[in-house]
């Protein structure tokens, strides 16, 4: 049975980002950001984050372990997203991704120019300079 739970950064958290190849430098910062993890048992297999700007939010850190890959964790974990922004009073949901646009596209995100993006997502590690500027820019109103 998979199990879905908010948490911290923690080593397993850092281990499925780095092994997915994502950015982790930023994690340490005082942005507030909240993140979900999804457990089979007491293994986490997949881990998502949403860095809060309200009304804005950026979602990130969207990883699914190697072994668990394909099988639609991908999915669940953008519509838990969600539920994190919601929770936390945002209305609109950014991302940038290089490697899972039809994801986020099946998801209902759209692509946007980086011009489009509030001020407060522009000013993001992530925005600024972790993700590279040939990254898509996606938005969802939620």
């Amino acid at each position: 049975m998979k199990t879905f739970k908010t948490i911290s950064v923690n080593v397993a958290v850092l281990s499925l980002l780095k092994d997915a190849a994502l950015p982790v430098s930023d994690l340490e910062d005082s942005v507030h950001r909240v993140f979900g993890g999804l457990y089979e048992e007491d293994e986490l297999i997949g881990v998502v984050g949403v860095e809060l700007h309200p009304p804005a939010g950026l979602l990130r850190s969207l990883a699914v372990a190697q072994c668990h890959r394909g099988l639609g964790y991908g999915s669940v974990l953008v519509r838990h997203a969600e539920q994190l922004a919601i929770n936390a009073g945002i209305t609109e949901l950014f991302l940038m991704t290089t490697t899972a646009a039809a994801l986020f596209e099946r998801c209902g995100y759209r692509c946007l120019p980086r011009a489009a993006a509030p001020e407060s997502i522009r000013k993001s590690q992530q925005f600024a300079g972790l993700c590279p500027g040939t990254a898509e820019f996606m938005m969802k109103h939620l």
